[in-house]
């Protein structure tokens, strides 16, 4: 799953987020999928941090993402740590229940890059190979 993210500055507070399928498929994939419902928050004007905040009705698992905004080695990144968590089944389980692990989300432009390879495809095509 891709966790695609809208962060106009129509949306910059909210920014509208979706999870997509990644074409084609990873090898490994995340706990993320289309049964998670996902909303994502900027609590400071100005500021770099955002929040995810997923829900899964089914299994009643709550994912929490706090990230901040980083341009590392010339690549947009969200770099910051998951939270997940679902309800405990005695007090021996309480610490057992919520799992956190580092991640960091990379700015994806596969769109864009199709789009100029297909721009740069139909031009060599459009050639008629005479010098």
């Amino acid at each position: 799953m891709q966790i695609r993210i809208d962060a106009t500055n129509a949306t910059y507070q909210k920014p509208n987020v979706e999870l997509v399928d990644l074409e084609p498929p990873p090898r490994t994939a995340g706990f993320l999928s289309h049964e998670w419902s996902i909303k994502a928050d900027v609590p400071f004007n100005h500021c770099s941090v955002i929040l995810l905040t997923a829900f899964h009705a089914n299994t009643k698992k709550i994912a929490v993402f706090v990230g901040e905004c980083r341009i590392c080695e010339n690549e947009e990144t969200i770099t910051g740590s998951w939270m997940i968590g679902r309800k405990s089944r005695s007090c021996k389980d309480r610490e057992e229940s919520h799992q956190f692990f580092a991640d960091v989300l990379r700015k994806n432009n596969v769109r864009a890059l199709q789009a100029e390879h297909y721009r740069l495809g139909v031009a060599a095509s459009n050639t008629t190979g005479k010098f």
